[in-house]
């Protein structure tokens, strides 16, 4: 019971800190304090605090962020190779000279995305069930 109280806590205090740091850095931002990028880093966190919080509130997480939590170590294991491609390859090859920071943010996440589900489907899944397998003939009891 108390265990149960206190994440209660700690997440309606998570909440709360979130919160006020996405009024903070647009109140920042709008009296030229921070930069837009300062403002997308803090705020990305936050807005996953936000949303962590009301899916556990629903106690049950709508398909699509199940979805994306399935392939989020795949995202994070690509997005870096993707994002200096982009940085690398692609953006030199665009004439504009306006081509800046969300360009490539974009570009690489419309790459990484396709490139993270692939993944997980043909490396992550397949390595898992080799892993499951030599699991039960290292150890054929604990299983």
């Amino acid at each position: 019971m108390y265990v149960d109280s206190l994440g209660r806590r700690v997440s309606a205090l998570a909440l709360c800190v979130a919160l006020g740091l996405l009024v903070l850095a647009e109140f920042a931002m709008t009296l030229g304090r921070i930069s837009i990028d300062t403002k997308f880093i803090l705020n990305t966190p936050c807005a996953f605090v936000v949303v962590s919080y009301l899916v556990h509130k629903a106690r049950a997480a709508p398909k699509l962020l199940v979805y994306i939590g399935d392939i989020s170590y795949s995202f994070y294991a690509v997005h870096l190779l993707v994002m200096h491609a982009v940085a690398l390859l692609i953006i030199p090859a665009i004439p504009s000279k306006a081509v800046g920071n969300w360009t490539v943010a974009l570009l690489s996440v419309a790459i990484a995305l396709p490139l993270a589900i692939a993944t997980r489907q043909w490396v992550e899944k397949p390595a898992l069930v080799v892993g499951r397998q030599l699991q039960r003939s290292a150890f054929p009891a604990a299983v």
